[in-house]
């Protein structure tokens, strides 16, 4: 009580005694740091402070004429430690940790890991080190923290806590010394007793913890070398260590490394409802939970929006979270660079090497969840091995996670910081010229890998590549097909961007190369939001080729999703742009995609003109490869108006043509297309043949839609065997691929299934016979999409 007696007499707050007693951000040897919180604790009697502190305050006292001669004596005879049987026989022991969080929430997963880690210390022959690592404002220390005062209990002589300051922006990390010095003293060695050497210094801190059972935090560590000398030497005790940078070397000598994440979903709305109450969480779920999103879930950003919503009880949500979405990183200034979001992500950059730093930026230019090396080289204009270092290192340093090999990713908040770096600090040519690099990288990796993925399409003719750019190897259909999906949400994101920036090219050409892959995997919604953005690209371009191609995609995209209204007038736009453009190709091909939209509308009288013509232009120009595709288009128009002989010659020449080219996916559509025929005709053992045969081959192509409407159809041949099991087996199969994609053609597959045999008499109305109500069977629409002239 005499330490309270004599700052009340002099008129002290704890601010004030932080401010008088702190050399933190000084250039001296013997700089300190005691915070208006720890000053609180030491003046309640909660902890002894460390005597450089009653120093300070003596000289301080004194400057104000207080006799403060005797505190440290009196300091002295609070604390004085001695060793028997490895208890303390002093009256305090260290009791150095900060307080805890008020409203702790979540990390009940970690906790768990954390506590059970540290219920081991007893059976290890050592120390247990603990090294929190994560990004900046994820919130290491407040779970260190909190961890550490949960399990205190357990290390009876004492917990010291050190901030080693790694990377404070305005003055330099604590040094080892510093450190050691200030745990030594804490712990009651005299300061004439401490040697001058670091190894020295580290030698009596390991004796005077021998055989004592202490909890350690050493906070906010740069490297390891900051760590290893205030690791105790015998067993009994926990560290725990926090930083932002990867301690690979400490994990490497047996220490447990956590990597903490951003918060849940769950988590984050805990955040918002502990600051905000959970009535104002519940009434707007969406807008908190946008507001998470755009705090990419830090708990430090959380935090601070979540101090403006509170400030603004008033307003809804929804409108800080709009705030948010135009003013990013300025709704998250505070005015104390502990907690401002753009402090304390420069406390990490500013130690980045030159090369690092600016990937770190033209990083921060593109939208999309991640990037692999290769477009990282591209983007950087750097050497693979260069740019692979500099992404290590943003890696290690927490800016970036390589959460697959070789694919590297950051949130939206350190995107958002890294491209204004980029503004500040990089010319306008400078990252103009790295996205036309990386747009280069994906263009022309994605027309390769969409040849690859169907080679009997015609490649377009793309500029020539920039200086400076790597493309990826796809020589095969799997590796294109894995790149394909590698990179599909990096490409949709990009697609807008592109055409956003003025790169329209890019923003038609890139859909184009999407545009087979799209249709086989039954992404129907990317397929039609590519093409949209396509078309309103090569309207920007002018070209006429662009918006042949543009308008036919987005037709096709539309009729496939039985969406006829929106897709007739794109095909026939696209009819008359390569008529003018003089392509009787690609009027061919927009013919029988034509065709399709009318046959799955019943108009099987109009549509087998426009093939039959579209066959005879394919068979004049030598396309014999697209002529193919338009054979089988032909025989299933003829199976629809009842001609099944003519039907049945053209998919014969059409599946020569495809086992000629080894064009699997042609023969798949080709085997269905017989299938059917062979069901009209009453042959069931055939269809069953040719459908078996077509669902494997749209299993070896990885086609899931053309394999779920396959089934289907081999339900009905099961059926018409009288093989009820079998067929409910098949539509069951099929409907759970057509809901995995929601297609609306799920809902007739349930209609087969809830009928009371679960099965149907082959050429009745509900088994899609042209003689009733055909169901809208999209054997056209497969049959182009993704053949060469289709998507040209």
């Amino acid at each position: 009580m005499q330490l309270r007696r004599l700052v009340d007499a002099a008129g002290l707050s704890c601010r004030a005694l932080e401010e008088a007693t702190s050399s933190a951000r000084s250039d001296s040897e013997s700089a300190c740091f005691y915070s208006k919180s720890q000053w609180g604790r030491w003046l309640n009697g909660e902890s002894l402070p460390p005597r450089k502190a009653v120093r300070r305050l003596a000289e301080i006292l004194a400057a104000e004429q207080i006799d403060a001669a005797g505190l440290i004596d009196l300091w002295g005879r609070a604390f004085a430690p001695g060793d028997t049987g490895g208890t303390w026989t002093g009256r305090m022991r260290p009791r150095q940790l900060p307080i805890r969080a008020q409203r702790f929430v979540g990390r009940v997963a970690q906790l768990a890991t954390l506590t059970g880690l540290a219920d081991q210390v007893t059976a290890s022959n050592g120390p247990v080190v603990i090294v929190l690592e994560g990004t900046a404002g994820v919130g290491k220390t407040t779970l260190a923290i909190q961890l550490a005062h949960s399990v205190c209990g357990q290390f009876p002589d004492g917990q010291l806590y050190v901030n080693m300051r790694g990377f404070d922006p305005a003055g330099r990390p604590m040094t080892v010394s510093e450190a050691l010095h200030g745990f030594l003293d804490a712990l009651g060695v005299a300061p004439t007793s401490v040697p001058v050497g670091v190894d020295d210094q580290a030698a009596l801190y390991r004796t005077v913890l021998a055989g004592k059972r202490v909890l350690i935090v050493i906070d906010n560590a740069r490297d390891a070398d900051q760590v290893r000398p205030l690791l105790p030497g015998s067993p009994g005790s926990l560290v725990l260590v926090t930083s932002r940078n990867q301690l690979c070397a400490l994990a490497a000598e047996a220490a447990r490394p956590l990597h903490v994440e951003p918060f849940a979903r769950d988590e984050a709305r805990q955040l918002l409802a502990s600051r905000l109450g959970a009535g104002r969480v519940e009434r707007e779920p969406q807008a908190a939970d946008e507001l998470s999103m755009l705090c990419a879930r830090l708990p430090l950003a959380l935090s601070v929006a979540a101090a403006h919503a509170v400030m603004r009880p008033g307003f809804p949500l929804a409108a800080l979270t709009n705030e948010f979405r135009s003013r990013g990183l300025d709704l998250l200034e505070t005015g104390d660079p502990a907690t401002t979001i753009r402090t304390v992500f420069y406390r990490s950059y500013q130690h980045l090497s030159d090369d690092t730093a600016r990937v770190f930026r033209l990083l921060g230019l593109l939208p999309g969840p991640d990037i692999s090396v290769l477009a990282a080289a591209s983007l950087t204009g750097m050497p693979i091995e260069k740019v692979y270092s500099a992404l290590d290192e943003l890696a290690r340093a927490h800016l970036a996670e390589e959460h697959l090999p070789g694919r590297f990713k950051f949130h939206d908040l350190l995107r958002a910081y890294a491209a204004e770096r980029a503004r500040q600090l990089d010319s306008v040519a400078d990252r103009r010229a790295a996205v036309h690099r990386v747009l280069d990288h994906y263009l022309h990796t994605a027309v390769a890998a969409a040849v690859r993925f169907n080679p009997f399409r015609t490649a377009l003719q793309l500029a020539p590549l920039q200086a400076g750019v790597v493309l990826a190897s796809v020589p095969d259909r799997d590796q294109a097909l894995a790149w394909l999906e590698a990179e599909a949400p990096v490409l949709l994101p990009l697609t807008c961007y592109a055409d956003v920036n003025g790169f329209h090219e890019y923003a038609w050409q890139i859909p184009w190369a999407l545009a087979a892959y799209f249709h086989r995997r039954g992404r129907w919604g990317d397929y039609v939001t590519t093409q949209r953005t396509a078309l309103a690209a090569a309207q920007r371009l002018g070209d006429n080729r662009a918006l042949a191609h543009a308008n036919y995609q987005l037709g096709h995209a539309h009729a496939y999703r039985g969406e006829f209204d929106a897709a007739d007038p794109h095909i026939r736009q696209a009819l008359e742009l390569f008529r003018d453009l003089g392509d009787r190709a690609g009027e061919a091909v927009v013919m029988n995609g034509l065709a399709l939209t009318l046959e799955r509308q019943g108009q099987y009288d109009e549509a087998l003109p426009l093939a039959l013509e579209a066959l005879q232009i394919l068979k004049a120009v030598g396309h014999w490869w697209t002529q193919a595709t338009v054979e089988n288009s032909a025989g299933w128009l003829y199976a629809h108006l009842g001609q099944y002989s003519k039907a049945l010659a053209h998919c014969q020449q059409a599946l020569s043509l495809h086992h000629e080219s080894g064009n699997l996916g042609g023969a798949a559509d080709t085997l269905d297309t017989i299938g059917y025929i062979q069901l009209q005709l009453g042959d069931s053992a055939q269809a069953k043949t040719h459908y078996d045969l077509a669902v494997k081959a749209y299993r070896e192509l990885d086609d899931p839609s053309g394999e779920a409407h396959s089934l289907n159809w081999l339900g009905d041949a099961l059926t018409a065997q009288g093989d009820a099991h079998a067929a409910r087996a098949a539509w069951i199969r099929s409907e759970a691929i057509l809901d995995r994609l929601s297609h609306p053609r799920g809902e007739a597959v349930r209609a087969k299934l809830a009928r009371p045999d679960s099965g149907a008499e082959p050429g009745s109305a509900d088994s899609g016979d042209s003689r009733g109500e055909p169901e809208a069977k999209p054997q056209i629409a497969k049959a182009d999409s993704g053949r060469p002239g289709i998507a040209r």
